[in-house]
């Protein structure tokens, strides 16, 4: 089983139309990892446009059932494609 070591995982659900504001998005996202570095927490911050309600939800890896984890693996996987985390879109970038 997991331990303390596994972070939680913070999602954001925030209005689409919000999201695309470059600058407010930065801003958010600095203020955040800020508080999460202050708080010396383990935590990962997923921030998700949504056409629907806005709401946070804090998932636990270590309380979820297998189900439960496949769920959230699926999340993950999703944002990372949708947002092109990992796939090399950025490759490059700092040379």
């Amino acid at each position: 089983m997991e331990t303390k070591e596994t972070p939680l995982i913070l999602v954001s659900y925030m209005d689409r139309e919000l999201t695309t504001n470059k600058i407010l998005m930065q801003i958010i996202n600095d203020n955040m990892n800020d508080i999460i570095a202050a708080k010396g927490a383990n935590i990962i911050s997923l921030i998700i446009p949504t056409d629907g309600e806005e709401r946070m939800e804090c998932i636990n890896p270590v309380l979820l059932d297998e189900a439960g984890m496949e769920r959230v693996n699926k999340l993950v996987d999703e944002i990372a494609l949708r947002f092109d985390i990992g796939q090399g879109a950025d490759e490059g970038k700092n040379d």
